[in-house]
């Protein structure tokens, strides 16, 4: 807040609503914007048995495992959600994407709270942490998705196309935001485990009305 930054007073103490307004403001923000404080959460991970998938399961809700599978979708605004019955489950990318990148295929994790933890903001935790944890090389064979023609996936301005492209994901992503800290920029990667774990998994959103970085 402008009157408390850099100074003792901008830890542990409510900034009251004038301080507030003034944030608002210097942030470009709406008046009458709202500042969210996640709850807590918490995540645990467990070794599974071949074929058993990535299948979060909330401890408040036992009987109502959300596999980690299209007809789990939910809703991606913002962040992906996850949904069976009537549990859903929220901010499962970070997870999700460590778990494709470092090549984990079986794993149960427990969540304490209504989404997983988003930590720094990127999948470098977990990466870190299942690399802390070890892996497990299974006796059976994984069963990877491939396509026998293209798909494509277009909504407003967003575009996505599926291309077969041998054994390997060859990913390309293009951007174009209307802010001079981002503007076009263009990156095409293959998923390798020992490269995305320096390339891409310390990848983090940022993003206001006034400013949107990029890592």
């Amino acid at each position: 807040s402008p009157h408390k930054q850099d100074s003792h007073e901008a830890h542990g103490a409510p900034l009251g609503p004038q301080e507030v307004r003034l944030t608002k403001e210097r942030l470009g923000l709406p008046p009458d914007a709202v500042f969210g404080v996640s709850d807590p959460v918490r995540a645990h991970f467990h070794p599974a048995p071949p074929d058993y998938g990535l299948v979060f399961l909330r401890r408040e809700h036992p009987d109502h495992p959300i596999p980690a599978r299209l007809d789990s979708a939910s809703s991606f605004d913002l962040a992906t959600t996850l949904k069976q019955a009537d549990v859903s489950l929220g901010t499962v990318e970070h997870a999700l994407s460590a778990a494709a990148g470092v090549g984990l295929d079986n794993c149960l994790i427990e969540i304490e709270g209504p989404e997983v933890p988003i930590l720094d903001g990127s999948a470098l935790p977990f990466v870190r942490l299942f690399h802390a944890a070890g892996f497990e090389r299974q006796n059976a064979l994984s069963r990877p998705l491939s396509l026998d023609r293209s798909v494509e996936v277009v909504r407003e301005d967003r575009r996505v196309e599926y291309v077969p492209d041998g054994a390997h994901l060859t990913i390309t992503y293009e951007i174009d935001f209307p802010h001079p800290i981002v503007g076009r920029q263009e990156l095409t990667f293959t998923l390798k485990a020992e490269e995305f774990a320096s390339r891409i998994a310390p990848a983090r959103r940022r993003a206001g009305r006034r400013l949107c970085r990029c890592r």
